[in-house]
């Protein structure tokens, strides 16, 4: 299943999880959220300017052609530029819109939102669904390792991509936090500068 997916993304994941490369991944399941371990002295950071919405456009296929029969409203505003190193931040992208979605599939009228806003004269962008939510009060276990707030017989998942994203945006200097409340979905958002360099 590794075939139809960008060469870096899966071997960021075998990096992960110790695989010398990523055909070693033998299970057939799912699609699970692509990690990569970040050693300044493995992964440079590169970056550039570029657009957000297409690589939004890109990982978010991944996930449909799983499920094709759910009915799904996407919304993805354009015109969003960022700068940063693409690759990494579409990994970062990769886990939230793949936690959107799988998050979200319990709500026959699901949303999944890509967009971003201004604070502080700082661009913070967020994906944003309608599914199951979770308790603010556990807010604190979000980007740890193995840390999930959903029992596993209702949401498969490994416990380590949150803590990769939240590696990815400590690489660029920016900052991710969520919102969200149990039943009412869940807003994750990000910056990719600290509000410094903005």
């Amino acid at each position: 299943m590794w075939r139809s997916f960008p060469r870096w993304a899966a071997l960021g994941f075998a990096l992960s999880v110790g695989c010398a490369d990523a055909q070693e991944l033998d299970e057939p399941i799912l699609p699970l959220p692509l990690t990569i371990e970040l050693d300044p002295g493995r992964v440079a950071l590169g970056e550039k300017l570029f657009n957000a919405p297409r690589l939004a456009r890109e990982v978010l296929p991944r996930w449909v052609q799983f499920q094709p029969a759910r009915r799904v409203e996407i919304h993805i505003v354009d015109g969003l530029q960022a700068q940063g190193d693409g690759p990494l931040v579409a990994i970062v992208l990769e886990n939230l819109l793949g936690n959107a979605w799988k998050y979200s599939a319990k709500n026959p009228q699901a949303r999944i939102e890509f967009a971003a806003e201004q604070r502080a004269n700082q661009t913070v962008f967020y994906v944003r669904d309608n599914g199951a939510g979770f308790d603010m009060k556990y807010a604190g276990k979000l980007f740890g390792v193995f840390q999930r707030l959903h029992r596993t017989e209702d949401f498969d998942g490994t416990g380590v991509g949150l803590a990769t994203v939240a590696n990815i945006i400590n690489r660029h200097g920016g900052q991710v936090w969520a919102d969200s409340a149990p039943n009412q979905g869940a807003t994750f958002y990000f910056t990719l500068s600290s509000p410094d360099a903005t």
